[in-house]
């Protein structure tokens, strides 16, 4: 009995009790022979449709679809993690917050034509509705999306407030607002293909194809809403049917709205693909030409850093490989994507395509300590203009001055890294205590001028302590850094059609490019870079091997006469470029020399694979450290941070490469590119070893070993200097236990098949 009254009570919430009581025995007495099951059921569909009555529950339903879509807009994973920094608050949050008030707001919007129609404009909640209306209107066709937010929540308050206070507008405003919200669902999914489709049309600008779709946007409504206030009468019996319904719709019809504002957030197409084998990987790009965003040779850690806009040293977790490899995008953006949308888009990309999953998080950093020193503490008062600016004092000693004015002391510390990098490896944080502004001015020397400099030379900390009273010491704090939970290594399948929805832009052909034979004893110089080729007493053959990317010298290249190495010749090829347009890649360089020499000296090539000299990488007598499974794969040139450089007390060692978390196969690979003076074919691995290690290699560089001669072959002599040098081969013995075997094996190469030796004319 306790149950059935506690059922009849709630029904009496929302209908008479009388009623309440009734409704409640038929479904009793229909149980009987229908069961428990259709009981229940029966009765939770009774009450949500008694409870679509009471407005109060209407807006809590319209609340919770709010929210949903709320989620549906935020779609990035920071905003779960709450790491709100990354959020453009231009961008996603303030457009949720116009979606959610205006797209089912503009449905009660419509109430004021049909208000105009049927009480006329002497009531003057109709002027007020109809002003709204306008207002609203020309609000959406300009795209003052503020304005329409504000005065899409007056209508909405306006017109709930009548229909509570007025009886007669009950019904009507909440049946022509719900009926509204599903057509909106259409309409807007239909406007928003449509602009998505028009967005990269070549004939269309930028701001025409949006204020067509505002327009066609705008009339769109105006005809809506003339339809459905003359559907009155029909939309008047039929409330409860459209109620559930129309809410969906109307939530539907927001996230489409909010899919559609967001396109400038995401790459509308993107290629991405492992990068190809380069000499000398560097990355380039991150830029927009046009519509079309290029970034080349970027590992994981850098586009993630770039995305991010944070150093790369403050980018913890992760898989080895986030350093090691590397990557190439070209994407489709709008044109006048800003940097930071850029970034928004190359962040949408890793979580899209890499799934990547991060988190903010404060973890105990190297970082340098600024203190109070021990001696008089010598600051001036802030005043003036907040800055610094900095100037060389005497080039001849590398001594630099750097002047700031009106900045705190956490302003200073932050600022040494950018003043005095060589020194400062890593972030500064004040622990001085100091509060308010001051004016600095401190001198030092340039580290790499320290030796040179000797007892006139001064290093930062020397500055700091003796100019300021300050001291900056290397330890340890917890700073802001960005978590790596996970990343995949292989990005998902670029889509089918890729080729058509951006197809490669042509190469364009040089406007300049003149060859000439070069003057007796002319300097032997050249690059590829800055939309130019330029290159001053070179010969053929170098030229062929720079438009391929081969080695400078070595049998990758086949079939040249002997000519090919003994003239010389001055190239200069000029590309165009449309004003305020980037400079053309090295990569797209190279073929357009390519096409040039096939030109003017009637080259043509092939590529084919031949039995050649290489080498193996085998396992000796192995001496090598097992890496710790938390590292990053990565090979750099100097010593580890805070080890002695070798090369300081031994000069004729000049290279000094080091490697973490590296296999014996990425080891082989690496050899080709970093010490291409020793090897000139690709090395394979056959150490049989496996896992990851951690090295030092010191050696002499080929060009400083027994004045760099070359054998016949094309291999650097593997005996050392009696100067005290030691080659690659013996280095590799000697120090890590492993060795270079020639082998014989097929190796790809350009074969030449013909060439003129004299160009034709300029």
């Amino acid at each position: 009995m306790d149950k059935l009254k506690l059922l009849e009570a709630t029904l009496a919430r929302y209908t008479p009790p009388d009623r309440a009581a009734s409704i409640l025995g038929d479904l009793l007495e229909t149980a009987q022979t229908e069961g428990r099951l259709w009981f229940w059921a029966s009765f939770i569909r009774v009450l949500c449709s008694l409870a679509w009555r009471v407005p109060v529950a209407w807006l809590g339903a319209y609340a919770i679809g709010g929210s949903l879509i709320a989620l549906l807009m935020t779609h990035d994973p920071l905003w779960l993690s709450a790491d709100f920094k990354h959020v453009n608050p231009s961008g996603a949050v303030a457009m949720t917050a116009f979606m959610i008030v205006t797209t089912p707001g503009m449905a009660l919007w419509f109430v004021a034509p049909y208000a105009a129609l049927r009480f006329g404009l002497r009531d003057r909640f109709s002027q007020l509705a109809v002003a709204l209306f306008i207002v609203t209107t020309l609000a959406l066709l300009l795209g003052r999306y503020p304005a329409a937010l504000i005065t899409g929540a007056a209508v909405l308050i306006a017109a709930i407030v009548a229909a509570l206070f007025r009886r007669d507008w009950r019904k009507p405003t909440i049946a022509l607002s719900l009926a509204v919200g599903v057509a909106l669902g259409g309409l807007v999914g239909i406007l928003t293909v449509t602009e998505r489709a028009i967005d990269y049309h070549p004939d269309w600008s930028y701001n025409q194809h949006r204020f067509g779709v505002r327009l066609a946007l705008t009339i769109a409504f105006a005809m809506l809403a003339a339809t459905c206030s003359l559907m009155h009468s029909l939309l008047k019996r039929t409330v409860r049917r459209f109620a559930t319904v129309a809410v969906v719709g109307s939530i539907l019809s927001s996230a489409a709205f909010a899919w559609g504002a967001n396109t400038d957030d995401v790459f509308a197409v993107a290629d991405v693909h492992p990068s190809p084998f380069r000499r000398e990987p560097e990355v380039r790009g991150g830029t927009l030409a046009g519509n079309r965003y290029e970034l080349r040779d970027s590992t994981m850690l850098g586009m993630i850093a770039r995305a991010y806009s944070i150093e790369t040293r403050y980018i913890v977790g992760g898989p080895s490989w986030l350093e090691w490899d590397r990557f190439d995008i070209f994407a489709k953006a709008t044109p006048t994507a800003s940097p930071d949308d850029l970034k928004d888009m190359l962040r949408g990309l890793l979580i899209d395509r890499f799934k990547l999953v991060t988190h903010a998080d404060t973890k105990p950093q190297p970082a340098f300590i600024l203190t109070i020193g021990k001696g008089k503490l010598q600051l001036r008062k802030g005043t003036g203009e907040t800055g610094c600016t900095g100037k060389q004092l005497d080039a001849a000693v590398g001594l630099v001055e750097e002047s700031c004015h009106n900045i705190t002391m956490e302003v200073f510390a932050r600022a040494l890294h950018q003043m005095a990098g060589a020194y400062v490896t890593s972030g500064v944080v004040d622990s001085t205590g100091l509060k308010g502004t001051w004016d600095i001015d401190i001198k030092w020397t340039a580290k790499a001028m320290l030796a040179k400099a000797g007892p006139d030379g001064i290093s930062i900390f020397d500055a700091l302590d003796k100019q300021l009273g300050l001291q900056l010491t290397a330890g340890t704090a917890p700073l802001p850094v960005l978590v790596v939970d996970s990343v995949n290594e292989t990005p998902t399948p670029n889509v089918p059609d890729l080729a058509k929805l951006m197809p490669p832009p042509p190469l364009p052909e040089f406007e300049v490019s003149v060859i000439q034979a070069s003057k007796p004893d002319t300097k032997m110089d050249g690059d590829i870079s800055g939309g130019q080729i330029k290159f001053q007493g070179v010969t053929l053959d170098l030229l062929i091997r720079a438009a391929w990317d081969l080695p400078d010298n070595g049998p990758m290249l086949q079939g040249a006469p002997k000519w090919l190495t003994e003239d010389h010749f001055d190239v200069l090829a000029k590309a165009p470029r449309e004003p305020g347009a980037p400079e053309l890649d090295e990569d797209d360089l190279r073929p357009m020399l390519q096409k040039l020499l096939a030109e003017r000296f009637h080259l043509a090539t092939h590529t084919e694979e031949q039995p050649l000299d290489a080498y193996n990488l085998v396992a000796a007598s192995p001496r090598l450290k097992k890496s710790d499974p938390a590292t990053r794969t990565r090979c750099f040139q100097g010593p580890l941070p805070g080890a002695k450089d070798p090369r300081i007390d031994n000069p004729i060692l000049n290279k000094l490469r080091t490697c973490q978390g590296i296999t014996m196969a990425q080891f082989a690979r690496e050899l080709q590119t970093q010490a291409p003076g020793y090897i000139k074919t690709p090395v394979l691995d056959a150490t049989g070893i496996s896992g990851a290690y951690d090295f030092t290699l010191n050696y002499t560089g080929a060009g400083k070993l027994m004045g760099g001669a070359l054998t016949p072959a094309g291999d650097a002599p593997a005996a050392s200097d009696p100067s005290g040098g030691l080659s690659l081969f013996d280095a590799l013995n000697k120090q890590l236990g492993l060795k270079l075997e020639k082998v014989k094996r097929p190796v790809p190469v350009l074969v030449i098949d013909r060439v003129d030796e004299k160009p034709t004319e300029n």
